[in-house]
């Protein structure tokens, strides 16, 4: 190892490479990226990104980054597609293909193909003489660029700067479109941003038998032990038509301890907190959590639309989700 190197500053220099790849790039953006944005926003097929190598792993993310905002994409490896993977190809689709040289001989092989086919072939490049930029309809060349390895040799500025042309194509297309976060969770439902946009109280809460009630001529003490079996820190209170009157909890219980109320003789009806803060099973699980952490209160009956106590939500089993303020 060695232990001349001033590690941090030759950590520094790589980021201070990548960054002027980085500027050079942004400012060569101009009429051609303005047409391939333009191909793929109005595209009726798929976009398929297509590399080998260290190319091959940059168009992987930027294949994911298009289907994750909503362009349908995914990537193909030119050695692969070569053996029977072409057939993945429509003459509706576009093909975006990736060689920092330009002459990748994989990928170069598989272009009368795609011709063929009639699929659209668009390239990101850093040579506008290479093999590639020539056959392509529309070739997004890069500036020159050095890479941040001292030798030369490993993709590095290249890849980062080629990695950032796919993120602006896939996020300007999905500007296009009018994509939103709601449209980003459909795709990313066990993510936070989806889990807070699409889970609904009726998907977290208790029901059935296990929703915790009382009726108001109930002894507290009964009352107290559907509250400990239940767990959800309250007991729905029920009036003699078996309408929600109120609630009981444990804030409540407290009070009756400290006031030394004999359980047995005092009912629920007595203790109970008459029109409590009730949730609808439609409302969004985020907006029930912001409801009752406002509210002090750490769980809370719910209502269908025809007011009919159908079941009962902790803050805590959102939480349990990931879903936070």
């Amino acid at each position: 190892m060695n232990k001349e190197i001033d590690v941090i500053r030759a950590a520094q220099k790589v980021f201070d490479s990548e960054i002027l790849a980085l500027e050079a790039t942004k400012k060569t953006l101009g009429a051609d990226f303005e047409k391939v944005i333009e191909l793929i926003a109005t595209r009726t097929g798929k976009v398929i990104v297509c590399g080998i190598g260290k190319s091959g792993h940059i168009g992987e993310k930027i294949a994911a980054s298009f289907s994750s905002l909503g362009t349908p994409s995914f990537f193909l490896d030119a050695a692969e597609a070569a053996q029977g993977d072409l057939g993945m190809i429509e003459a509706k689709d576009i093909v975006i293909g990736i060689s920092f040289s330009g002459e990748t001989g994989e990928l170069i092989a598989l272009i009368p193909n795609i011709k063929m086919i009639g699929a659209r072939l668009l390239s990101i490049t850093g040579n506008s003489s290479s093999s590639l930029a020539k056959h392509s309809d529309i070739a997004l060349v890069l500036p020159k660029i050095s890479e941040a390895d001292p030798n030369g040799l490993a993709p590095s500025s290249s890849s980062t700067a080629t990695l950032a042309i796919g993120d602006a194509l896939a996020i300007v297309v999905s500007q296009l479109h009018g994509f939103s976060d709601r449209n980003f969770s459909l795709f990313h439902p066990a993510g936070a941003l989806g889990k807070k946009l699409l889970l609904k109280v009726s998907d977290l809460m208790v029901t059935g038998e296990e929703v915790p009630v009382s009726q108001m001529d109930t002894q507290l003490a009964e009352a107290l032990l559907v509250i400990s079996k239940r767990k959800l820190g309250l007991v729905n209170v029920l009036d003699a038509e078996n309408r929600l009157y109120g609630v009981i909890t444990d804030g409540d219980v407290r009070r009756v301890v400290a006031g030394k109320l004999d359980v047995y003789k005092v009912t629920s009806g007595e203790i109970a907190t008459p029109n409590p803060i009730v949730l609808t099973e439609d409302l969004l699980a985020i907006n029930a959590l912001e409801i009752m952490v406002k509210a002090g209160i750490s769980a809370a009956p719910v209502f269908d639309k025809d007011k009919n106590l159908v079941g009962t939500i902790a803050s805590n089993e959102i939480l349990k989700t990931g879903i936070t303020l």
